[in-house]
C-alpha cells in the first residue's frame, strides 16, 4: 500500500462503507467517466447537463465546476495529444 491509503481506510470505518481502489495508467484516464458522473448528478437535480469545464492537469478547480454546474473534464497538458 502507498502512503495515505491506511489513513483513508481508517477514516471510512463506518458500517456499509465500501472502499474501492482505482489504478490508472494516465492521470486523465478517469476524466470522461467523472464528467459523465457529474452529468448524471446534475440531471437528477434538474440542472443543465450539456455544459463542460475543460481544464489542464495543472489548472484544476473542482469547486468551479460545481458552482457553474459544468462537468469537469481535465487533460494532462493543454495540447492536442491530451
Amino acid at each position: 500500500m502507498s502512503p495515505g491509503r491506511d489513513e483513508a481506510r481508517a477514516g471510512l470505518e463506518r458500517p456499509r462503507t465500501a472502499v474501492r481502489e482505482l489504478v490508472l495508467d494516465d492521470p486523465d484516464e478517469l476524466s470522461g467517466p467523472v464528467a459523465e458522473l457529474y452529468r448524471r448528478l446534475y440531471a437528477a437535480c434538474g440542472r443543465p447537463t450539456d455544459r463542460l469545464l475543460v481544464e489542464s492537469f495543472v489548472l484544476h478547480d473542482p469547486i468551479a465546476a460545481l458552482r457553474s454546474a459544468r462537468g469537469p473534464y481535465w487533460t494532462l497538458f493543454p495540447v492536442r495529444p491530451s
